[in-house]
């Protein structure tokens, strides 16, 4: 049995089954989803329920002992995984992909974040499958998706909130200024007419009052922290998706419905000897540099390179 813990906000618990799930499809076992991490309503709600997926919530009938996640120690570890009873406990160190994960056994359980689609490349179309909604959208998001699938679209993703006001998250991710997000729009308008943008963002109301370009803009404002799966349905119905370094908008772009679907990310997510983002960007996407007075170049990403 494979068991995933689940925890962050929907990008996140969509990496973390989507490895599991790839994990548990390769070794013919079933999967298990810990969700306790949202007991005492964190940040970020549990959302993956919203979605067509292949796996029980954890609880005491259907599963095994598990760890207790709020001893996470190197040691307790160790203690946990010396029990030759107990599902060996894995925990991601250091975050990224690493070709030793892949080799995992049937029964483990998974703490980590796992943000890369080389996780799960070898299930890729099984889940692109089954991470269709199932609750069924809101009439003002079929409204809007319409629209988008009717038009030249951009989903445009500006993520504010936590990476401006949380000290601890805004030393890890880089800021993405506006002008980055100009540069995706104009490279893409360079060769489509009468493009319309489509902004999502956990801060609308700044958006409104410093978004200035010239084409046709839709500030998708009727959703919330509660519906980000809605959120995500929206970004796949665009014929172009220009992320954030977040993980809400890489799924959005991963999802992407429409035939030449293209997708803009930033180079750069994390600021260096942070994080590694090295695998975050997937085969074909445009890697924009988030500092206009950077010398690099935009450039496709290729996992073969």
């Amino acid at each position: 049995m494979i068991v995933t813990r689940l925890n962050g906000g929907l990008g996140n618990q969509l990496f973390q089954y989507a490895f599991g799930r790839a994990l548990a499809i390769r070794h013919g076992v079933p999967l298990r989803l810990d969700i306790r991490d949202y007991r005492h309503k964190p940040q970020h709600g549990l959302l993956i329920q919203h979605f067509n997926i292949e796996g029980e919530f954890l609880t005491a009938s259907n599963a095994p002992a598990v760890p207790d996640i709020t001893r996470r120690t190197k040691w307790q570890r160790w203690l946990w995984n010396f029990n030759p009873t107990h599902i060996r406990w894995v925990r991601e160190k250091p975050f990224g992909f690493q070709p030793q994960w892949l080799n995992l056994g049937k029964a483990v359980y998974l703490d980590g974040y796992w943000q890369s689609d080389s996780f799960f490349a070898d299930s890729a179309r099984t889940i692109l499958h089954e991470l269709t909604l199932k609750t069924p959208p809101s009439l003002a998001t079929q409204e809007i998706a319409a629209q988008m699938r009717q038009s030249r679209s951009v989903a445009m993703h500006i993520r504010r909130g936590d990476y401006v006001s949380d000290p601890n998250v805004a030393k890890i991710y880089l800021p993405l200024t506006l002008a980055y997000y100009e540069r995706c729009l104009n490279d893409w308008a360079v060769d489509h007419r009468n493009v319309r943008v489509f902004v999502f963002s956990n801060d609308i109301a700044w958006c409104k009052k410093n978004i200035r370009w010239s084409q046709p803009t839709t500030y998708v404002d009727h959703t919330t922290a509660l519906t980000a799966h809605e959120d995500l349905y929206l970004m796949q119905q665009a014929e172009c998706c220009i992320t954030a370094n977040s993980t809400l908008s890489w799924w959005g772009a991963w999802l992407g419905q429409r035939p030449n679907h293209a997708v803009y990310t930033p180079a750069k997510w994390f600021y260096p000897n942070t994080l590694n983002d090295q695998h975050l960007s997937c085969d074909g996407w445009v890697q924009m540099p988030c500092d206009p007075s950077s010398n690099s170049r935009s450039q496709t990403s290729s996992h073969a390179a």
